[in-house]
Formats: C-alpha cells, structure tokens, sequence
C-alpha cells in the first residue's frame, strides 16, 4: 500500500513538473497571446520622457503552431488579410515576448517586452523597448500591443479604429503597467 502511495504522489509530480496540471512542456505553448493585435512602435523625439512620436505600427494575428510548441505570426493589414511583404517573428517565455518586423529593404525591427495578462482580455497589454532600421536610420523606442478584432473587408468604416474611443484608458494602462508615458494620436493609426 506504501508503494502505491508513493507511485501516485511521484505521478502527481511529474504531471506538475512537466506541465498537465500547470504551463509546462506537455502542454504546449500559451494560448494566451493567440488573436489579432494592433503593435505601435513610439518615439522621444523631444527627449522630454514622453513617447508621442509614431514610428510604425503593424496589425499582426498571432496563432499556435501546429507542434503546438510554439507561435506562427502573420502580419495582416487592417481588415486580416495577410500582407506577404512583411516577415514576422513572435515567441514567448513566461510573461516575457520577444517580435521581430521586417519589410526586405524598408525596415527592421526587433521588440522585446513583457506580455501583461488581464482578467478582461480587452486589457492585455504587451509592452516594451524595440530598436531597429526604418529604411533611413537607425531607431529605438517604446512598443505597446492591444489586442485588435479585424472587421470584415465590406462592414469596415474607412478611418475607424475601435480602440479610438480608448485613447485615455490605454494611456493610462500602459504608465501603470509599465512606467512609460505615451500620448497616442489614433488619427495616425486609421490611415
């Protein structure tokens, strides 16, 4: 009876250890990061603290592979469809996220931040510093991510952005989360 006691609580552990009962390597990779998001990279460029300056901004939807071991990134224009012109890197280690973004010949840029989990999914945040070649110099800043639901191609509004009417929540989400102040123009994101 000592035996079967112990092969149980050995069972139990190793089911902990290597991830059935919690987020390890039998389980896979989180879900957590899976579905559309809108990326903006900012810039100081009045060195004042505050990342208003917009670099670049991508909409990426982001899924599991099929090994289940890590993430396929596809980036996609504002509506889903992907844009083959863009390469797109994600992974992610614990709470930490490492993207890469590059255009052959237009742009480069690498992002590593830290993926901010909410109770309510409107809210995760992904955030962090990138740095990079936009096609004329060398650049860094600050990146944040929200999540982004693409609207259909024939229901979409031309210069909508539906995280627009957010502007005040966001900015102040992302200085408690992150200690970065951003002042966002989404004008410059409905292009």
């Amino acid at each position: 009876m000592k035996r079967v006691g112990f092969f149980m609580i050995l069972g139990a552990a190793v089911l902990l250890l290597f991830g059935c009962a919690g987020n390890g390597v039998l389980r896979g990779v989180s879900q957590e990061p899976v579905g559309g998001w809108l990326v903006t990279l900012l810039k100081d460029e009045n060195n004042n603290g505050v990342y208003d300056d917009l670099e670049n901004y991508f909409y990426i939807a982001i899924d599991v592979n099929d090994d289940d071991d890590g993430y396929v990134p596809v980036a996609v224009d504002k509506y889903g469809d992907p844009i083959e012109e863009i390469t797109a890197t994600f992974s992610m280690n614990g709470n930490k996220v490492e993207f890469t973004m590059e255009r052959l010949d237009v742009y480069s840029y690498e992002l590593t931040g830290i993926f901010h989990n909410e109770s309510d999914d409107s809210n995760d945040l992904m955030a962090g510093e990138y740095e990079g070649n936009n096609g004329f110099y060398d650049v860094e800043g600050f990146w944040f991510a929200f999540r982004y639901d693409f609207p259909p191609a024939g229901a979409a509004i031309e210069g909508y952005n539906p995280l627009e009417g957010r502007k005040d929540e966001i900015e102040e989400l992302i200085k408690v989360k992150t200690g970065y102040e951003v002042d966002l123009d989404f004008f410059e994101l409905t292009k």
